[in-house]
């Protein structure tokens, strides 16, 4: 057809797929289907239904039976004040014993229920191994497409067992209906989002490869400027040598010239000193961040949970983490501080919040916070330290 597809629907069943491609307002264009067995995985599954007609950068919708889904209620009181991000943790540990996917290795999508009570609080929820959710990412953007979002096909099916379409008609109306009922839902439904993806490493690299390139490139320039004017002075000086009425010209701007080559050396001089210094404190910060990401490693303790690590700059580093006591807060503070310390790091005291779970248990969530020194910035070799509580 000639109308452009602008947003896309796929279905992954347990025998098969069925994709629909939608144009402006919901209009359906034209729906394929895909077989469909054990061996192939959701992220193979995708990469075929989107390889059956050309992507466009089109938004892609995920409906998959591979997602769980359920309503949760949680007490009010143990949830009261929790931003997104820490909410969506204690809802994935409700549900790890439900769905059977351990939560810190889960992609979550909540949103609040109709059916809350008086001092409790319910919620739509949608869980898939985080493995699934960026393999099924990683297929969509390479065939062109935007992850819109993940849902479990149970939140889109009514309480009746739903008929397979069989006809080209049938599938086509039975699409249609997925599609209209997702958009008329949206804001509603537990979606799981695609993973943003940070800044990498290398693109900072890059950026101060093509900054040091700029800079070499300018002193070449001005070398090369300045090797023609000798150049031209040696021959201006060959022929005032020549001239015994001028001796005294000659002799006086020979010395100036001179004395501008020497200044102009000086000035090159200091350049390339600054351009070294340039180099080895990109190194040093990048060997720096790299040692702290292998310390962080080694040295959390075995009841710790790292949940993220994310730098503000390139002097702040925040951590954020969870375990089952407040001690192993501390004690990962510390052992950060011995190891972090020789590198110009400081690791501030753990900061530390309570949360409680409808069965009982206790987590804490605490925060570590890192600031490096620039007056102790040291060119070290990782070198293992003893911790305090533990060995390595």
């Amino acid at each position: 057809m000639s109308s452009r597809a602008t947003q896309t629907l796929l279905v992954l069943r347990a025998d098969h797929a069925l994709r629909a491609d939608f144009g402006e307002a919901g209009a359906l264009l034209n729906v394929w289907s895909t077989p469909r067995n054990q061996a192939i995985s959701p992220a193979d599954l995708v990469r075929g239904a989107l390889g059956l007609a050309p992507v466009q950068g089109q938004k892609i919708w995920v409906l998959s039976e591979d997602v769980w889904t359920q309503t949760l209620k949680l007490q009010e009181g143990a949830i009261a004040g929790l931003d997104e991000a820490s909410l969506a943790s204690v809802l994935a540990f409700e549900a790890e014993t439900l769905c059977g996917i351990p939560a810190l290795e889960a992609s979550l999508g909540f949103s609040p229920a109709a059916n809350s009570t008086k001092g409790e609080r319910a919620f739509h929820i949608a869980v898939a191994e985080r493995m699934l959710r960026d393999s099924v990412q990683a297929s969509v953007e390479k065939s062109g497409g935007k992850l819109a979002g993940i849902l479990a096909l149970a939140a889109l099916t009514d309480a009746a067992p739903e008929k397979t379409p069989g006809s080209d008609d049938e599938m086509r109306a039975w699409m249609q209906a997925k599609f209209s009922m997702l958009l008329a839902r949206a804001g509603t439904l537990p979606v799981i989002h695609a993973a943003v993806r940070p800044t990498a490493m290398r693109t900072y690299v890059l950026v101060a490869a093509a900054l040091w390139a700029v800079v070499a490139g300018a002193s070449f320039a001005h070398w090369t400027s300045l090797k023609r004017t000798k150049g031209e002075i040696a021959v201006a000086l060959d022929r005032f040598s020549k001239q015994n009425a001028v001796v005294a010209q000659v002799d006086k701007k020979t010395v100036d010239t001179r004395k501008q080559l020497a200044d102009a050396t000086t000035e090159n001089q200091k350049r390339a000193a600054s351009e070294t210094g340039v180099q080895k404190q990109l190194a040093l910060q990048r060997n720096r961040l790299a040692e702290l990401l292998r310390i962080v490693a080694e040295a959390r303790p075995e009841d710790v949970v790292v949940e993220s690590i994310a730098s503000q700059g390139a002097s702040d580093v925040t951590l954020v983490g969870m375990a089952v006591d407040a001690a192993p807060a501390d004690d990962f503070a510390t052992r950060l501080q011995q190891r972090l310390k020789p590198l110009g790091w400081e690791v501030q005291p753990a900061e530390k919040q309570k949360h409680q779970s409808s069965t009982g248990a206790e987590l804490w969530e605490f925060t570590l916070k890192m600031n490096s020194s620039k007056g102790n910035l040291q060119m070290l070799e990782p070198r293992p330290a003893p911790l305090v509580g533990g060995s390595e």
